[in-house]
């Protein structure tokens, strides 16, 4: 057995036991102080590989050893093996993430043939001399898609083998030579953001998948149907034209994409990886083609605009002093040209007039309110506004009925919700005492929004 790092201690890790029927016994310690991952001959009792984070020697923070000796003596430093992307270190094919991404198996019927995974997956077939890659997290440099961040391996015979990683299930049925997903029915992916165009002709849907790209159903069957993913990697917040001309699928950070509303084809029209939150914060205005960004970087807390999405896409930088932090809800005002009010990490809501061109701003936050703005929705009017935010302790749900003031008076919704963050809300708008809201704990639903303190249920499958 190998062991971990302890984040409350700061010890524990590189340490190897053993146990024989009679407790547990010390072997060895690595001197890695980190994660330990163990794979075993199944034809020499003594011959054992390690995978291990090194968290003392960072320079090359994933480790490979093997022994012939069950440890009587200092286990052999192998190969690293050395990805062709060439954003990842050939010192660290677990691309910083050794702590997360450690994969090791031996071939229970030839022990000079072991797999590895960090980032990407790689064979040996000389017990860890040398490597070779056989697969790239979006199917780059020449090999073929498999996801990123390795974590598991099964084997049913030499050729047989599952793999688990951050995407699911995959397969070989070849030892690695073709690898394929095999998530189907296999119902564990969480979607940040989803879409759905306006047309009653055919339904288009747009999803942004955690580790998992943006999804696409295109003339969407009512019964679940298969997805087409139209860009990869972590899919993260997602659009879909008012007026059915494009979408707009994201990457991390300020990384976006215009797709094709008929095809599919994507097209990267901004690769900020730098300024933002990882899954950054961001609100399309179909009627203007512009798209709003978090563009904070460090304390600058400030918007990116991409206006002309539909087209040539021009950027330009929105900072004022009323933006004191992170920028976390943007929501284009669908009666008012160019307006777009924005939350904050910290609970404010600013209405910025003219956002096309030289905004002017307004601070028309609740008094007092702390937290982060998850969502703020219009409802019938101008003046209907909802906010939510998701932290514990505050209040979630607040609504305004005169919107358009200076000063807007706001009201608590949150009725007898139980305290948990609210992530969005949404109002029927064929009878606006109906909202349902999505939480920490799925969605709940009221059906007395015009009551001054309105009844939640839950209502979900």
């Amino acid at each position: 057995m190998g062991t971990k790092y302890s984040y409350s201690t700061g010890e524990g890790g590189g340490v190897i036991f053993k146990n024989t029927g009679s407790g547990w016994q010390f072997v060895r310690n690595l001197g890695t102080n980190g994660r330990v991952e163990l794979a075993c001959s199944q034809q020499a009792a003594n011959k054992i590989y390690v995978l291990a984070e090194d968290r003392i020697n960072t320079a090359n923070p994933a480790k490979i050893y093997r022994t012939t000796n069950g440890f009587s003596t200092a286990p052999t430093l192998m190969a690293y093996p050395n990805d062709a992307d060439t954003g990842i270190s050939a010192a660290d094919f677990t691309r910083g993430q050794s702590f997360y991404d450690l994969m090791i198996g031996v071939d229970p019927n030839n022990d000079a043939v072991v797999y590895v995974g960090g980032i990407d997956l790689f064979k040996s077939t000389n017990s860890a001399g040398s490597w070779g890659q056989f697969s790239h997290w979006y199917g780059g440099f020449g090999y073929q898609e498999v996801h990123a961040d390795q974590h598991g391996i099964a084997f049913a015979n030499s050729n047989r083998i599952v793999f688990g990683n951050d995407g699911g299930v995959f397969f070989t049925d070849n030892g690695g030579t073709t690898t394929e997903v095999r998530n189907a029915g296999y119902n564990v992916t969480q979607f940040y953001k989803g879409a759905i165009n306006q047309s009653t002709a055919s339904d288009k849907l747009l999803a942004g998948a955690q580790d998992n790209g943006s999804q696409w159903i295109d003339n969407a069957p009512p019964v679940p149907g298969p997805a087409f993913e139209v860009t990869g990697g972590d899919g993260c917040w997602v659009f879909i034209d008012q007026q059915d001309q494009y979408m707009i699928s994201s990457y991390v950070y300020n990384s976006y994409y215009r797709v094709n509303i008929t095809t599919g084809v994507d097209t990267q029209f901004a690769g900020n990886t730098n300024d933002g939150d990882f899954v950054n914060q961001c609100g399309l205005d179909s009627n203007a083609n512009i798209l709003y960004a978090n563009g904070t970087s460090g304390t600058d807390y400030q918007i990116y605009r991409y206006a002309n999405v539909q087209g040539s896409v021009t950027t330009s930088t929105l900072d004022n002093a009323i933006i004191d932090h992170v920028p976390t809800a943007f929501v284009a005002s669908p009666f008012v040209n160019n307006r777009i009010l924005v939350g904050t990490a910290l609970g404010k809501i600013i209405r910025m007039n003219n956002a096309n061109g030289t905004p002017t701003w307004s601070d028309i936050s609740m008094p007092g309110q702390v937290g982060a703005v998850s969502e703020i929705r219009y409802g019938q009017s101008e003046n209907d506004i909802m906010v939510t935010f998701h932290n514990y302790g505050v209040t979630s749900i607040w609504y305004t009925a005169n919107g358009t003031s200076g000063s807007p008076t706001w009201v608590s919704k949150e009725g007898d919700l139980p305290d948990m963050p609210v992530k969005c809300i949404l109002q029927n708008p064929l009878n606006t005492n109906e909202v349902i809201v999505g939480t920490e704990l799925g969605v709940w639903q009221t059906a007395n929004w015009g009551d001054t303190n309105p009844n939640w249920t839950q209502s979900q499958n």
